[in-house]
């Protein structure tokens, strides 16, 4: 079953008293669903992540740090910008100035709060 508003047309697959689009009351009403072998248009292949993503010829610039060249798919790129965020006080600065430690090069640091306010 599926069900569309019939003030903007947006599409739901259960009922619901408010249109969470447009926000109108009582608009959703139950719609013949469209067979997927009617809807028009080429079909496209779904590709595993590991197919589209091709290795950089580019030497990575190990951090000298395991855990973090695993995440980093093994070093930085020349280049590279890296955001790291995270909750307050969990060690972000921390690991970025080890990592500056340990790398060959020259780096620039950023460091930026975000007001709660």
């Amino acid at each position: 079953m599926a069900y569309a508003c019939d003030s903007c047309g947006s599409t739901f697959n259960k009922w619901m008293g408010k249109c969470h689009q447009c926000g109108s009351l009582n608009s959703i009403q139950e719609v013949a669903e469209v067979s997927k072998s009617s809807k028009k248009g080429p079909r496209k292949k779904a590709f595993r992540l590991d197919e589209l993503i091709q290795q950089s010829s580019e030497a990575l610039l190990p951090t000298r740090l395991d855990f973090l060249d695993r995440i980093l798919g093994g070093g930085l790129p020349a280049g590279a910008v890296v955001l790291v965020a995270g909750e307050p006080g969990i060690g972000k600065s921390t690991l970025l100035f080890q990592t500056l430690k340990h790398i060959e090069g020259r780096a620039l640091y950023i460091s930026a709060e975000e007001s709660t306010a």
